[in-house]
């Protein structure tokens, strides 16, 4: 016999239960859906970025593009330069003048209502070897 709502485990996997629901006609079974990722990173920080590798994707603008970092029109952040990827919070002063900014942070009426603080990915370039610091002219 079988419960209004009884749970039942699979013996592979006990994270997502499968729940029975008894209906007027027939039984359904559906599992709790799973959680929305908002956005996902590509590249680890602390670890070495070449230039135009992508660090993260997002499906709205949860991460800003910071130092050396850029954002196209699909909101994907890539590098532009090679370096090592890192991820602050700093506080956020929008800019206006550009177009992707003014539609995410303006609401429908008209009010511009930005967050104080965002995520930032910046790429730190790393240092070249050639670099030679002038010590003496002859």
């Amino acid at each position: 016999m079988i419960l209004p709502r009884q749970i039942i485990y699979h013996t592979q996997r006990l994270i997502t239960p499968l729940v029975i629901t008894r209906n007027s006609a027939h039984l359904s079974s559906h599992r709790p859906a799973p959680e929305k990722k908002h956005y996902r990173l590509w590249s680890i920080p602390g670890m070495l970025v070449l230039k135009k590798d992508i660090l993260a994707k997002q499906h709205l603008i949860y991460v800003h593009p910071g130092l050396n970092a850029g954002i196209d029109e699909r909101r994907t952040i890539y590098a532009l330069c090679d370096g090592i990827m890192i991820i602050t919070e700093e506080e956020f002063d929008p800019d206006w003048d550009f177009p992707l900014v003014d539609t995410v942070y303006t609401t429908k009426d008209g009010d511009r209502q930005p967050p104080t603080h965002m995520r930032y990915i910046h790429v730190i370039p790393k240092r070249r070897v050639s670099e030679h610091k002038l010590v003496d002219v002859v």
